[in-house]
């Protein structure tokens, strides 16, 4: 009986999807609007040196921001927000002060010459006892009470502090200052990359939370090393004495957190629908990128100056129709995606469930995957529901009749696609999604992704494919399955 029934039920669904399809023919005029020449236009400024790859809070960011707000009027679209497009939003930029590290009347400071590599702020000057312990090894410091001690030990080479931090840590130790004495340029080493480091994850949407435990782990430039123990770097790496013989009690430390707003946006346009009463449609793609990497700035061609280039040419294709949509078009190119899908979160708070009526995301649109496939586009997030998934079906064979393929499905998990782009906001929402993806290749997130690589033919069949979806989508009645 169950198995009857749900194909009853498929059947009265698959006949809507059909009266929809017969209905609403897709208009050619549309299709031809959307050329190679203008998403190459479009991509080429967005993936250009001077936006600088686009991140989040820098001027690269605010110069996409700035360009996208143009071409979103120049299209014909309509500000979303009282007269403006941008939609602001805040992330904080998390950053150390400079270490200061004082015993007796000398001070040490600056980054070249301590360096805090840890987690926990260390707001006011802390007083500890100061011990050498070598190198940490088990027969000098398993009879040694290093509750609460702050310790300096030689490391060699200095990424060594991972296999000992922890042994420390179990021993009480509130904090490890190191150095190493087979290699002086390891310290300027560390401090350059993890500077740079902490720079690419030192962006988040919210204040987080301040580590109050765990250890503080410190790295010192060995020309500070005589001013702090009488001793250099050579001569306590060869020294004989006992670690107890090293202590001073008016040391002190401090390292604190600085953490900074600023702005960035989602940019929304609305091509208004003839129903004013209709769920509106949202068409979606990020335009932030992962800015420089130590090779050079990361253009980010595909990623996803090609999906914002998707959408303004979709845009701009349905402006041009003389017959107008029965539903509002959001469309939004969404901030921050790259810093975990942040600006389409903060985009949903201002929506129900109840409140939009589909999603159709763009994210990675303009090359061939590493399997080597051809006249192909992967399709994310629709089969769980059979009248997206009959809708961009019967699009694609309406117009440009390229493989669909589902294998990214909807499985949602750490390493899966469909919560790694801003349709997942919306999907997890319960609303409707159909994403669009052209798959992962070797030159994702590095200065390898430039416009150079983008397959614009196939390019343009995908992103007449989305016009497509989009115009059955925006005259169906109902996605309820």
């Amino acid at each position: 009986m169950m198995a009857k029934r749900n194909f009853i039920v498929s059947a009265y669904l698959l006949m809507a999807i059909s009266i929809v399809a017969q209905n609403a023919v897709i208009p050619k005029q549309g299709l031809e609007k959307i050329t190679e020449a203008q998403l190459f236009n479009v991509m080429s400024v967005l993936a250009s040196d001077s936006l600088g790859g686009r991140a989040p809070g820098e001027l690269g960011g605010e110069k996409a921001a700035a360009y996208i707000e143009q071409k979103f009027q120049e299209v014909g679209l309509k500000p979303y927000f009282e007269g403006d497009y941008r939609q602001e939003f805040m992330l904080y930029v998390k950053s150390w002060d400079a270490v200061s590290l004082s015993m007796n009347t000398h001070t040490i400071n600056g980054n070249d010459a301590i360096y805090y590599l840890g987690n926990v702020p260390v707001y006011n000057p802390e007083q500890k006892e100061f011990i050498y312990i070598g190198d940490g090894r088990d027969s000098i410091i398993e009879n040694l009470d290093l509750t609460d001690k702050l310790v300096l030990v030689n490391l060699n080479p200095l990424t060594r502090s991972y296999a000992v931090l922890n042994k420390l840590e179990a021993k009480g130790v509130w904090g490890v200052v190191a150095f190493s004495s087979d290699d002086s340029t390891q310290f300027n080493r560390t401090v350059k990359f993890n500077t740079r480091m902490r720079q690419m994850v030192g962006l988040g949407k919210q204040k987080p939370s301040e580590v109050v435990k765990g250890l503080r782990s410190y790295i010192i430039n060995n020309n500070q090393l005589p001013a702090i123990t009488g001793f250099t770097a050579s001569e306590l790496a060869h020294s004989n004495f006992n670690a107890d013989s090293l202590i001073v009690k008016n040391i002190s430390i401090q390292s604190p957190i600085i953490f900074n707003e600023v702005a960035t946006w989602n940019i929304v346009g609305v091509l208004k629908g003839t129903d004013l009463t209709a769920k509106p449609v949202v068409v979606s793609a990020h335009y932030d990128h992962v800015g420089q990497q130590p090779g050079g700035v990361c253009l980010g061609a595909d990623d996803n100056a090609s999906g914002v280039s998707a959408i303004i040419q979709v845009a701009g294709a349905y402006s041009g129709l003389k017959k107008k949509p029965v539903r509002d078009i959001i469309f939004v190119a969404f901030g921050a995606e790259e810093l975990g899908l942040i600006g389409s979160e903060y985009f949903m708070t201002n929506f129900n469930k109840e409140d939009i009526f589909a999603n159709i995301n763009v994210d990675m649109i303009g090359r061939r995957d590493t399997l080597s496939k051809d006249n192909y586009v992967y399709i994310l997030g629709t089969s769980n529901n059979p009248i997206t998934h009959n809708l961009h079906q019967q699009a694609n064979r309406q117009t440009v009749n390229l493989q669909l393929d589902y294998a990214y499905g909807n499985e949602v998990g750490s390493s899966s696609m469909m919560n790694r782009s801003d349709h997942y906001p919306f999907y997890k929402k319960g609303i409707p999604v159909i994403a669009f993806f052209s798959g992962l290749h070797g030159d994702y997130h590095t200065p390898r992704d430039t416009i150079e690589k983008i397959d614009f033919p196939l390019m343009t069949k995908r992103v007449q494919l989305i016009f497509a979806t989009l115009y059955l989508v925006v005259n169906s009645d109902s996605l309820d399955n």
